[in-house]
């Protein structure tokens, strides 16, 4: 059986597979050597060309590996931040404190985590460290005290755990969908009143920042037998995701809706609305920038929650860009 290990940065890892491991994804195969990262963090070292396979750098994180492949695996170190500057440079609001959660209410602009090893802008990841110290022991250290993620630029409402057993009880909570999320998010175009999106998500096969909607009815959708993971040809492994959202407010061409996704994809709301082709203001991964605003129009706006047999409502106001966007379109009708 593979040995489970502790990660070191600027330390390279030599990792035979063994039989039981032929055949795994890449990424599957380094989670079980190192159960404290995620594969988010592996995707990121392959990308940065920290991952080999028999001296070769992995072509990609689902490469399948074989019977005594030699994969070899260097953390570069993290430079430091100066605390201070990371003051100042972020502002982060704490909407309530509990003592096993954070209610915080994420500016845009900020990534939840370091997008990579070496990425060198400060996230909130890095505020949290510097405000609440003993979260470091929270969860995954590539992501200490995060059960989920807003956008970098998409602001609003974010619970943080500050406990092991908080991070366990929301982790499920998370995956059980028994955490209500409401978003507001201004689209081009009108939308229905009100409606059901249903479109699987996928990472998009040239673009790996990039998300894809596919439509099931139009695709055959495979299940590959090692994984388990519902498969597109020429897209790859490909997930169920579902929005409900209604609109508050017409404008002249364009809607104000509130969202509540059921499942939580990367950039699902985002792919959503442009799948039925009414993308977000601002929105230039899948819609088109605005000098009405510099990022995509989403906030999350709430959420309610049951810790501990309590029920629990928290709300974000709007920041400035977003009411000064509504304001604008307001005036035009």
């Amino acid at each position: 059986m593979g040995t489970k290990l502790l990660i070191k940065p600027n330390i390279s890892y030599e990792l035979i597979v063994e039989p039981h491991e032929a055949a795994m994804r890449l990424d599957m195969f380094l989670v079980s050597r190192f159960p404290d990262l995620s594969r988010n963090f592996f995707q990121r070292l392959v990308e940065a060309n920290c991952v080999q396979i028999n001296k070769q750098p992995a072509a990609k994180q689902g490469v399948k590996i074989k019977l005594n492949d030699q994969v070899s695996i260097t953390v570069p170190a993290q430079k430091k931040r100066d605390p201070q500057a990371l003051t100042d440079s972020i502002s982060v609001e704490v909407v309530y404190e509990h003592e096993h959660f954070l209610i915080i209410n994420k500016p845009a602009g900020v990534n939840v985590h370091p997008p990579r090893p070496q990425h060198e802008e400060p996230s909130l990841v890095d505020w949290l460290l510097n405000h609440y110290a003993s979260i470091a022991e929270v969860g995954y250290n590539d992501r200490p005290g995060i059960v989920h993620r807003l956008d970098k630029d998409t602001s609003g409402i974010m619970v943080v755990a500050r406990t092991a057993y908080a991070h366990a009880y929301f982790e499920r909570q998370f995956r059980l969908r028994t955490i209500k999320k409401t978003y507001l998010a201004i689209t081009q175009g009108h939308p229905n009143q009100s409606g059901t999106i249903d479109l699987m998500i996928g990472r998009h096969p040239t673009s790996r920042c990039k998300m894809m909607h596919v439509r099931p009815e139009k695709v055959e959708i495979q299940r590959d037998v090692t994984t388990g993971y519902l498969q597109v040809a020429g897209v790859g492994r490909v997930r169920q995701a579902v929005s409900h959202y209604r609109v508050l407010e017409y404008f002249e061409r364009t809607a104000l809706i509130e969202v509540h996704p059921v499942t939580g994809r990367t950039h699902q709301i985002r792919v959503h609305c442009a799948g039925i082709g009414h993308p977000l203001i601002g929105d230039f991964l899948y819609g088109t920038t605005t000098p009405l605003i510099a990022r995509q129009a989403l906030h999350a706006a709430s959420l309610t929650f049951v810790f501990d047999g309590k029920e629990y409502e928290f709300n974000a106001d709007l920041p400035s860009d977003f009411l000064k966007l509504l304001n604008q379109l307001r005036m035009k009708g």
